[in-house]
């Protein structure tokens, strides 16, 4: 049978996914292990699926497609699925210099990404206010009737 191609058939996986987002990860039970795999299966499908539709309305081709849970492992344990988002697990040395504490690098990614989202935001909204509307009439010709 093949997969779904509607959002709406995964409305339970994008709860869990969700949920997970907001806990920064968790833990996912079901009733048995096979149903534990086949619910991370669908959560694969759904996250393909978001992918899918991403770049099917992407009309630049610039930014290459994304969805909010790429960033989140799925890793099966016994009737379990756990849900953690991907962190780095070494050390990074760079060819001349001390090491960099990565934790220092995501912060500042995630900061540096918030504020250009910020800006963009506000640039828009200065868009949208500095130009006033335009009347159908001009108000200082009216004959006053």
């Amino acid at each position: 049978m093949p997969a779904p191609r509607t959002l709406g058939a995964f409305a339970d996986v994008k709860t869990v996914l969700d949920a997970a987002l907001r806990a920064n990860g968790g833990t996912y039970r079901l009733r048995t292990h096979g149903a534990a795999i086949k619910w991370r299966q669908r959560a694969y499908q759904y996250r393909k699926l978001l992918l899918d539709i991403a770049e099917r309305n992407d009309i630049t081709g610039l930014v290459p497609a994304s969805t909010p849970y790429d960033g989140l492992e799925l890793r099966i344990e016994g009737s379990a699925v756990i849900i953690a988002p991907r962190e780095p697990v070494g050390v990074f040395i760079p060819a001349s210099g001390p090491a960099i504490n990565l934790e220092e690098v995501k912060k500042e990614t995630e900061e540096n990404e918030f504020t250009e989202a910020a800006r963009k935001f506000a640039d828009e909204l200065r868009g949208r206010v500095s130009t006033p509307p335009t009347l159908p009439f001009d108000p200082e010709e009216s004959d006053g009737d």
